[in-house]
């Protein structure tokens, strides 16, 4: 899309000005101009030799600075890149920045003339474009049917998406809010029901009040292996059922409760975390650890469906909702209230943790030498593997940074508000289901 500016100014032309310094700018409007004809005639006549005497030694056909060339410019400006070229031309001219100071300067009746055609013409192309112009009816995009839904029947988007299966929005000049190319299909409108389908089954709660549940995962019910005897790709060492120590911050490297089906029904509830951070400070090499000492280990709460995908892995509907720094050494909760959808579940992650689980593998290497046998390192697995004898496990005396999980708790959902808020935009605040010709009356 060209640019189409009749005046032009730079915050260095602004400042040298200011001080006295600097080329004077020359602007003029085509009312101004004297002689000047808004024609072809005129850019042969006047505009072209201009050119040809100040600027085709740079701008030329064997010197193009800044890719810019000048002998082969026509007088149409209703192309936008020789608007836009014509454009910068003007813009240089005003700003007294070229010619360049040590080539010889034009005449000033030269400059405005040429400055006068080139502003005239631009105005002049600018306004036959705006003739032809005319208001597009067009549909919302994907962004802004998501935020009509969730002003229209006041619901959180958070987590929930009606435009999932909506076709990519097309672009224009960069954006993707322009009428004409935003087209509509059948196929789209096949979406557009189910999305509305599925938003007024989110917003609609007939029925009594539903009790707050307080579910309370302990580190028995969480993830995690009671063991590690060799180096492991993630540390998610769960210690007799007492406390899970996390000890990287690989994407799959996540507490969570296991075999729970996520939040019983959408609504804000409370995720509270009873943990602490352990082995900040550790007589490891920063350089094998691979994190900062002196940063505070952190707790990243994030939630997800399994709906999406398996939650042992990043999927696409992980969406964080607190990370906290942990007090060292000292057991906390730490809580955060957030809206969850029905089937969503919190998870706990190292965000600044050693990058893998591996890391430990380097670090027995060099401190535990005497838990590891010959076969960790090939990769041996099952019967393969030989311990020499049975001596600690790498997992009884690793002493990396670890975030320990006591437990999770999860309270909720909110109804001290009910019908919610979604509900009561449609239904006003009734509890039982009314005709249509009711509603609409």
């Amino acid at each position: 899309m060209a640019r189409f500016i009749e005046e032009t100014s730079s915050a260095k032309m602004i400042q040298d000005r200011a001080k006295g310094q600097g080329p004077e700018t020359i602007s003029v409007t085509p009312q101004a101009a004297l002689n000047v004809t808004f024609d072809a005639a005129f850019f042969h006549s006047t505009v072209q030799p201009f050119l040809e005497n100040h600027c085709y030694k740079c701008h030329g056909p064997k010197k193009q600075k800044g890719d810019q060339r000048f002998d082969k410019l026509i007088p149409d400006l209703a192309n936008p890149e020789i608007a836009l070229t014509f454009q910068d031309i003007l813009d240089q001219l005003n700003l007294g920045e070229m010619p360049p100071e040590k080539r010889p300067r034009p005449p000033a009746a030269d400059v405005k003339a040429v400055v006068a055609w080139i502003t005239g013409m631009l105005a002049r192309t600018r306004q036959a474009g705006s003739e032809h112009r005319h208001t597009v009816l067009r549909r919302l995009n994907r962004f802004e049917y998501r935020n009509t839904i969730r002003d229209l029947l006041k619901l959180d988007i958070s987590s929930f998406d009606p435009t999932k299966s909506f076709p990519a929005d097309e672009e224009e000049e960069g954006f993707d809010n322009i009428g004409s190319a935003l087209v509509t299909s059948s196929y789209l409108m096949e979406r557009y029901l189910q999305a509305a389908h599925e938003s007024i089954e989110k917003a609609v709660f007939f029925g009594p009040r539903p009790p707050a549940e307080n579910l309370v995962f302990t580190a028995k019910r969480l993830n995690g292996k009671y063991r590690y005897e060799y180096p492991p790709t993630t540390w998610i060492h769960n210690v007799n059922g007492k406390y899970v120590n996390l000890g990287d911050r690989r994407e799959n490297s996540r507490v969570y409760p296991r075999r729970f089906k996520g939040a019983p029904r959408d609504g804000y509830y409370i995720i509270r975390v009873r943990a602490m951070a352990v082995n900040r400070e550790n007589r490891y090499t920063p350089r094998l650890v691979g994190v900062d000492p002196s940063e505070p280990i952190k707790m990243e709460v994030l939630v997800a469906s399994p709906d999406y995908g398996s939650i042992v892995y990043n999927n696409s509907s992980d969406r964080t909702v607190a990370t906290f720094d942990l007090v060292d050494n000292e057991v906390e909760d730490y809580k955060v209230r957030t809206w969850l959808d029905k089937g969503f579940i919190p998870i706990i992650r190292y965000p600044n943790g050693p990058p893998s689980g591996r890391v430990s593998g380097r670090i027995a290497r060099k401190y535990h030498k005497n838990v590891l046998d010959e076969d960790w390192k090939r990769g041996a697995t099952g019967k393969d593997r030989k311990r020499k004898s049975q001596g600690p496990y790498l997992s009884d005396v690793y002493e990396g940074p670890m975030v320990r999980v006591y437990q999770i708790e999860l309270q909720g959902p909110d109804t001290s508000v009910w019908p919610p808020p979604s509900h009561q935009s449609l239904f006003g605040k009734a509890q039982r289901m009314v005709s249509a010709a009711n509603v609409f009356r």
